[in-house]
């Protein structure tokens, strides 16, 4: 594993946060083809670990910022949605499940800096397959939303009843995909906390 710090994966990761913000930035301001696609920059931007695989450039650095990137850039969109009130139409529901999307990663951060501080190895935290679906789930539920925009300004275009039914199907998809997430989400945070108290026992143990 590489100490270098300037690697194409590394600046992949850093760049996550800041196109993230800045599509988030556009959306508002009403520039929406534009916004939509820095933002899919943003998180295509998540395949620096194939990228750092591929050229034998997996660094500390990366294996560090990569999921506070991820975190970060997920709780900047969800708060965007909350303060926008994206599916106030849906009601409380949606909301709720973004605050426990951010209270779960928030959870995650604290834990990992804690064990890190202790120095407890934590291998055994690696994600497991309902932390990787939950994730998947919340890659598209990001990336439908984003590309919900310039569709639903479309069908509006040319109809008022055609942009009905694409915000109607696009609303309930994104709510559908968000329950799901949640769904996994929920799961692999028992299975997280069932681990990090078991190595946390076997390390004041020994």
């Amino acid at each position: 594993m590489s100490n270098k710090v300037l690697t194409i994966p590394n600046v992949m990761t850093l760049s996550r946060v800041p196109l993230v913000v800045l599509a988030l930035v556009l959306l508002s301001k009403g520039h929406i083809l534009l916004g939509c696609i820095i933002g899919t920059f943003g998180f295509l931007t998540d395949l620096e670990g194939f990228v750092a695989r591929a050229t034998n450039s997996v660094s500390k650095l990366g294996k560090i910022m990569d999921p506070i990137a991820d975190a970060m850039s997920f709780i900047i969109i969800y708060l965007y949605l909350l303060m926008n009130n994206e599916f106030i139409n849906l009601g409380l529901l949606p909301s709720l499940v973004l605050v426990f999307f951010m209270f779960r990663i928030a959870i995650n951060t604290v834990m990992v800096m804690y064990f890190t501080v202790k120095k407890v190895p934590q291998d055994q935290l690696n994600v497991n397959y309902t932390g990787k679906v939950a994730a998947a789930l919340q890659m598209i539920f990001v990336g439908v939303w984003f590309w919900s925009y310039p569709l639903i300004d479309f069908g509006y275009s040319v109809s008022l009843d055609l942009g009905n039914q694409i915000s109607f199907t696009f609303y309930w998809a994104l709510f559908f995909t968000l329950c799901l997430a949640a769904l996994f989400a929920l799961q692999s945070l028992k299975r997280y906390l069932s681990t990090a108290k078991r190595l946390h026992q076997e390390f004041l143990s020994a």
